[in-house]
């Protein structure tokens, strides 16, 4: 009974205690995230009012293809080819007996890597 009794006062300090980080954490950390958003979202309407003011007859340019935009009513940012991101980020290169390719060093993602002796049909040459 007494193990009974512990265990209910340990899940409720638990729920007291996740309920306190929540309020007094994440509440105001999102608050201000919120408030920074809207702030940002009115500087770029405030300069696209400002450039449609200086050049009234000037009609916004369709997007680029091969853009993605980046979002909506915002710029818009070409896609990069596969060499071009591969030269302009700072890498560390792969060499073993198995697999050969880099890791971008931004977010250490593993996005170049090739199998050596992998083969995509039964034919040894492949």
């Amino acid at each position: 009974m007494e193990n009974n009794r512990n265990f209910f006062i340990t899940i409720a300090l638990s729920v007291l205690i996740l309920a306190l980080w929540q309020y007094f954490y994440v509440l105001p950390r999102s608050e201000q995230q919120r408030e920074a958003a809207r702030i940002e979202q009115q500087r770029v309407e405030e300069q696209k009012k400002a450039a449609e003011a200086a050049n009234p007859g000037a009609a916004t340019p369709a997007p680029a293809p091969g853009a993605i935009p980046n979002a909506p009513g915002g710029d818009v940012v070409t896609a990069a080819g596969r060499d071009q991101a591969l030269a302009t980020s700072k890498r560390v290169k792969i060499d073993t007996p198995s697999v050969e390719g880099s890791i971008n060093l931004t977010g250490a993602r593993l996005d170049d890597l090739k199998l050596k002796h992998y083969t995509e049909t039964v034919d040894k040459n492949s």
